[in-house]
């Protein structure tokens, strides 16, 4: 699986994750490996959550959810002790989050008021949502967006150091991907498509391959490769918004 993966649907959208072996010795991997990932679900009104470790050798139908939105992300070893809070997707409330790239999480820490005590785990990642979900509060729940960006702009006034703050993050009824790539823009790209009816596609690197099954008028899935030949690119420092209608709107920032 690319390291970020999501679904949303106007109805509900299936999607089975499948782990392949490592096609290599253990002694000589590669200099990204995951030790773990997560996926979370938006069914029956809230966000299930299911996290594990990755054995490289290990192989087999790692789970199949079903819901209106999925969030999904694999976890290389460098990023902190490998504990449930520290591996994405993050959960609060409403909200399932995920994020690809690196951030200065003590700057980022000090940017917080009192969501600092809701932080659980060591990352960058999990100080990011909290920023995110701090900028949705203090607009009362409202313009998610505005939000998102808000949250960039603080990062970037305040100095703060990152690589990437791509992301997606979503309510179980919209979907929210950013991408805000600092450089290395080819690596830290993000895509979408439109998947009606049934599609698979295999990620050597993260070792995942993902089924996608969706009925009606189908349904949206992000990764940080191209799920299909037509995956369309979300251009740099832009916001693609999926609304509840499935209609897809891109913001510059």
């Amino acid at each position: 699986m690319s390291r970020i993966f999501a679904a949303i649907s106007g109805e509900e959208i299936r999607v089975k994750f499948t782990k392949t072996a490592l096609p290599i010795k253990k002694e000589s991997l590669p200099d990204w490996v995951p030790d773990a990932w997560g996926v979370a679900w938006f069914t029956n009104g809230e966000w299930v959550v299911h996290k594990d470790p990755i054995d490289v050798e290990s192989e087999g139908l790692l789970k199949e959810v079903t819901g209106r939105a999925i969030v999904s992300h694999v976890r290389p070893v460098t990023l902190g002790p490998l504990m449930d809070e520290n591996i994405m997707p993050f959960v609060s409330g409403q909200y399932a989050f995920a994020h690809n790239g690196m951030v200065d999480r003590a700057t980022i820490v000090q940017l917080l008021d009192v969501n600092r005590r809701e932080l659980r785990g060591t990352t960058d990642s999990e100080a990011l949502f909290r920023l995110i979900m701090q900028e949705i509060e203090r607009r009362g729940g409202k313009d998610v967006p505005g939000a998102i960006m808000g949250a960039v702009y603080k990062i970037e006034d305040s100095g703060a150091y990152f690589s990437s703050l791509n992301l997606v993050l979503s309510n179980g009824h919209q979907l929210f991907v950013l991408r805000y790539a600092k450089g290395n823009e080819n690596y830290y790209s993000l895509y979408y498509d439109l998947v009606k009816g049934e599609a698979s596609k295999h990620f050597p690197q993260t070792m995942m391959k993902i089924s996608v099954s969706s009925g009606g008028n189908g349904g949206y899935v992000i990764g940080t490769r191209p799920f299909s030949d037509d995956s369309m690119p979300i251009p740099n420092k832009s916001l693609l918004v999926i609304d509840e209608k499935m209609s897809e709107e891109i913001l510059p920032l």
